[in-house]
């Protein structure tokens, strides 16, 4: 009978266990998870059906019912078989598990500042922290050094995006869709500019501010030199919030699950990712992080392929996300905390309790700052000492590209001058034939020239007109520091650069250089001591107006019109001091009227440098380059005698912003 063994067979199978259900987790942060067996057979007890099984291996062993063994971090896949009295198996049962690192204990934060109602936004920026009230209809002024409000500016409306840039406070408004800006240094509004739609979380730089219409799908382009709104991007979904990226493009979040790329040049989107749902805030160093209300994940994007290059698994809800410290920071809305991520193993490493639905993040001042809707509040968390440590070493930058790049934070960079070296003139013949300068800067002002002969030389450098040498050269020899200074051939070469770099563009985008010396004419001055009876006919009197002269140039020719400008003097003449004072330096006598305006550069002088143990380092770096002080071991090197005498007790980081590498001299 040729059916007689298929019946065999079949009541063979019949009669073993059934393939086991396995109880007990999927995902689990605990290394001992633990796990429950069972099986079912006709006519036999479960009690009498044994197990075999195996953690990521095919060779089972005898197990318990219930089975539990220490796991490592990552997917495993457990196998488990049936056996019942006779010795028959069942099928294998294959289950995986993923064990995920514990969550950091949710630490304390360091400080928690009342502020006006709901607050949303934060930045930094002028020495303080500025929260934005979308309720309260105002900016809250926090100083961080007493972690208290120093000042309350009212804006009206709804305000919800703020960012910090080009010397001022820029808000925009969710209600009326206008933006307000706000002078640091007054903590009035200085100007109201009417855009479209609802203005929100913009991104401030390069003599713009660029403010996402969400409800109008475009980012507006306000020009912060004339308070006027001059282009509108139109782009592909509802936009958020957008950040200025280190090469000066913009990368825009948009409700619909996108980030797109904008080349603000161009005015044209040149890239568009997919990111997972409601990317509401993104930030922008080496890489582009994009966070997600609705996903459980914070999303990197690298800017040179415009693809995603990582994701950090975290709950549901980021918001405001930030960099600083070698960390990225963000905002959970939904479970009130402060996210410290590691951008290289992208790993949560720490978690602090804020306030209640936060938003915005800022880092600046040596913290991170944190705006709490609910809790009308703003928490900080000051940057780990380790994070700080880590960052000691500075990072050297392609010269040009920095100094350019820092006019988007600075109305004004200033570049200490060693007096007659010839490699620093290279250098800064070569940073204004780029053809990004002239876009970039308006105006250069020069310590080597009488502002008397201004007008001679904005012929020369602004007109092109062809001046003979003998009449040109008036301008850098008869100074207040004639007859000595100025002799050198790098002096008219500078100019005629200028010159060059002008001819190739229209007359009203061309640079124009302002004469900073005082307008003495040497053919009044009858000798060098002052009196009364004297004054402006004595040398002396001109001299101790050099820094003044200058420093009122800047103000009326510079910032009064909304303008940048490059300044180049000596070292001594631009470095910060700590207490400013009305009758300080040169950069203080322009802070003090317009407070963190100028960026100061310094060179690397090798002769100043030579007891330091780490000076070697900076001989390794490539020709030219720039770092930022603050935060390195270079910053914490004292002021040496030979940058200048008064500042020998000052640190580094504390007179200038940045240190110029372009070789020994």
């Amino acid at each position: 009978m040729a059916f007689l063994p298929i019946l065999l067979s079949a009541a063979v199978l019949a009669a073993a266990p059934t393939a086991p259900t396995v109880k007990g987790p999927r995902r689990t942060s605990s290394p001992t998870p633990v796990f429950m067996f069972a099986a079912r057979e006709r006519g036999v007890p479960a009690g009498r059906i044994r197990f075999r099984c195996a953690f990521d291996s095919t060779r089972l062993r005898a197990c318990a019912r219930r089975y539990s063994k220490r796991l490592a971090v990552g997917a495993h896949r457990l196998r488990v078989q049936a056996v019942d009295p006779g010795g028959r198996r069942s099928r294998v049962t294959v289950v995986r598990v993923v064990v995920v690192a514990p969550a950091p204990r949710t630490l304390p934060v360091t400080a928690t500042v009342t502020v006006g109602a709901t607050p949303v936004g934060v930045a930094f920026g002028a020495g303080a922290v500025w929260a934005v009230n979308f309720r309260g209809g105002s900016v809250s002024r926090i100083d961080p050094a007493t972690n208290r409000v120093t000042a309350t500016i009212d804006v009206g409306g709804q305000p919800y995006g703020i960012g910090f840039g080009d010397g001022a406070v820029w808000v925009g408004d969710y209600e009326a869709g206008n933006v307000t800006r706000i002078d640091p240094a007054t903590n009035k509004v200085v100007a109201k500019v009417s855009l479209s739609g609802q203005a929100i979380n913009p991104a401030i730089g390069a003599g713009s501010a660029w403010f996402p219409n969400f409800t109008g799908g475009s980012l507006q382009q306000v020009d912060v030199r004339t308070n006027s709104l001059v282009a509108t991007i139109p782009l592909g979904g509802n936009p958020e919030c957008a950040a200025l990226a280190p090469d000066g493009t913009l990368w825009v979040s948009n409700e619909d699950g996108s980030v797109e790329h904008v080349d603000p040049r161009t005015k044209a989107v040149i890239g568009r990712i997919a990111v997972p749902a409601d990317p509401d805030f993104l930030a922008v160093d080496g890489s582009v992080w994009v966070t997600s209300l609705r996903a459980a994940a914070v999303t990197r994007i690298d800017p040179g392929s415009s693809q995603p290059s990582g994701r950090i698994d975290a709950p549901a809800g980021t918001q405001g996300v930030a960099t600083g410290g070698g960390s990225v920071w963000v905002s959970n809305y939904n479970d009130g905390t402060l996210l410290r991520i590691d951008p290289q193993a992208l790993k949560i490493v720490a978690r602090y309790r804020v306030g209640d639905q936060p938003r915005g993040v800022a880092v600046g001042g040596g913290a991170v700052w944190v705006a709490n809707g609910l809790s009308n509040s703003v928490s900080r968390v000051d940057l780990p000492a380790a994070a700080l440590r880590a960052s000691d070493a500075p990072e050297p930058h392609p010269a040009v590209d920095a100094v350019l790049a820092a006019f988007a934070t600075h109305p004004l960079v200033a570049i200490g001058e060693l007096h007659e070296w010839d490699t620093e003139h290279a250098f800064l013949r070569r940073l204004i034939g780029d053809p990004r300068f002239a876009a970039t800067v308006d105006d250069i002002v020069v310590e080597f020239g009488n502002a008397r002969y201004q007008h001679l030389i904005d012929r020369y450098v602004l007109d092109g007109e062809a001046i003979p040498r003998p009449r040109l050269e008036r301008v850098w020899t008869d100074t207040t520091q004639a007859p000595h200074a100025w002799k050198s051939d790098i002096y008219p070469a500078f100019f005629a650069a200028v010159r060059a770099a002008n001819l190739g563009l229209p007359r009203d985008q061309r640079v124009r250089v302002l004469l900073g010396d005082p307008p003495i004419d040497w053919t009044r001055i009858r000798s060098k001591g002052c009196d009364r009876r004297v004054g402006p006919r004595c040398l002396d009197y001109w001299l101790r107006r050099r820094d003044t002269n200058f420093a009122s140039v800047v103000r009326r020719q510079v910032l009064a019109k909304g303008g940048k400008a490059l300044l180049v003097a000596g070292t001594s003449h631009v470095l910060h001091r700590v207490a400013k004072e009305p009758n300080g330096g040169l950069t203080d006598l322009i802070e003090w009227a317009a407070p963190g305006s100028v960026y100061v550069v310094v060179p690397f002088d090798s002769s100043a440098w030579e007891a330091q143990p780490r000076a070697s380092e900076i001989d390794t770096w490539p020709l030219p380059s720039l770092a930022v002080l603050q935060g390195t071991w270079i910053g914490r090197v004292r002021a040496t005698p030979t940058i200048d005498e008064s500042r020998g007790r000052l640190l580094l980081q504390q007179v200038a912003d940045a240190l110029l590498y372009i070789g020994p001299n």
